[in-house]
């Protein structure tokens, strides 16, 4: 599929060009990304902050909103695009994306054996290390034995690893609490019976973490 990009104004240009986001999302090893409804993107609230800390906003915006011919650099445009992506996965619609995302094994299986093997396999989230952009790429968590694993999450079109922040480190624990029948019982690990959620820890107690622990801000990594 051909990239939305390019320096022509021509309308002709602008008109045979894909949304841009249905294009982003498609792409080999975007799978991880939902696709966010431009309402979502065109509300002000859902922006707020953002402005300050993206070059060049109002180009990029048009960009992903279709407004306009892309004229603004890609990593740019797929940087925006993932500070969104980070809080949309938190809204209701969001999580039911990734939900239905998730049970079709979209975002991959846990690598290790006791986890199910190939019969079995137990499928994995993505998971973030830190809200702030550039401090670390995407990790994959395995909810049964709660391990972090490193994968080649590579975006074909940006030639850069999917960036951590456009997940976050408050969407694993959303998700599970709002989908406690996701909830997979896993091995006891030594790490706090909590988790961390816009910065608040939830206690264990809590309905859908009786047969998980862990904590986003302190989940053992696999080396």
């Amino acid at each position: 599929m051909s990239s939305p990009s390019g320096s022509s104004s021509s309308s002709s240009s602008t008109s045979s060009s894909p949304p841009w986001i249905p294009w982003f999302t498609s792409l080999p090893g975007n799978a991880l990304y939902a696709s966010i409804p431009p309402a979502y993107i065109m509300d002000a609230f859902n922006l707020y902050g953002l402005r300050a800390i993206t070059p060049n906003f109002t180009a990029t915006l048009n960009t992903l909103l279709d407004r306009s011919t892309p004229s603004t650099p890609l990593p740019d445009t797929i940087r925006l695009y993932g500070l969104i992506h980070s809080r949309y996965i938190l809204t209701t619609p969001g999580l039911s994306q990734m939900s239905e995302k998730y049970l079709n094994g979209d975002f991959g299986y846990c690598p290790l054996i006791k986890c199910g093997g190939e019969k079995n396999r137990q499928k994995c989230l993505p998971v973030g290390m830190s809200d702030v952009p550039g401090v670390s790429s995407v990790k994959l968590y395995c909810p049964r034995c709660q391990n972090t694993f490193e994968k080649n999450t590579q975006s074909l079109e940006s030639d850069t690893e999917i960036d951590g922040a456009h997940f976050g480190i408050s969407f694993l624990g959303s998700f599970f609490l709002g989908n406690p029948e996701l909830v997979v019982e896993g091995e006891c690990k030594e790490v706090p019976d909590v988790m961390r959620v816009f910065g608040f820890k939830v206690h264990g107690s809590s309905v859908a973490l009786q047969s998980v622990r862990l904590d986003i801000l302190c989940v053992a990594r696999s080396e």
